[in-house]
């Protein structure tokens, strides 16, 4: 196991089953783990060191976030989880969802990361 004692790990959809399994193996880890979720609750497992709640498909916030996590170390890393997949066919999305889509799984990772990138 990798051991990031002393260091910080930021996690996306950290409220759902995926993510509070990453918080649980980090935590062994003995990583300081930085939660994130969009949900207001979720967020109170053993392990979390910090909760933050925001939607990461709202610049502003994800820039919020970035600010506050980057007065202190910047993370070791980032772990990208939060996603949705949509219900219908790819006959019958329609670009709103897609575009809805694209932006959380792919655009805010990106965007996330960059933010938190050391100076």
């Amino acid at each position: 196991m990798i051991d990031f004692s002393g260091r910080s790990v930021v996690v996306t959809g950290a409220a759902g089953g995926v993510g509070s399994a990453l918080v649980a193996v980090l935590s062994a880890c003995r990583a300081r783990v930085v939660a994130c979720d969009r949900e207001g609750t979720g967020l109170t497992g053993a392990g979390i060191e910090e909760a933050h709640y925001f939607d990461l498909l709202d610049d502003g916030a994800v820039a919020a976030f970035a600010k506050r996590i980057g007065e202190s170390a910047a993370p070791a890393a980032v772990i990208s989880n939060a996603g949705w997949t949509r219900a219908e066919t790819l006959a019958d999305v329609s670009t709103t969802a897609l575009d809805r889509e694209m932006n959380l799984n792919f655009r805010s990772a990106a965007l996330l990361s960059q933010a938190l990138l050391p100076v």
